[in-house]
């Protein structure tokens, strides 16, 4: 949940509701957004 809080800006109160599987599908967005905005560029 610390990945979705830090990187889209969630609230805790957001997540509380989902379930795990929700979770770790919105992690893993979460991350592959984060590691696209801060990619090394070439």
């Amino acid at each position: 949940m610390i990945e979705l809080a830090f990187i889209l800006h969630w609230q805790p109160q957001a997540m509380d509701a989902m379930d795990l599987g929700d979770l770790l599908q919105w992690r893993e967005r979460a991350v592959k957004l984060h590691n696209q905005m801060h990619a090394a560029r070439e």
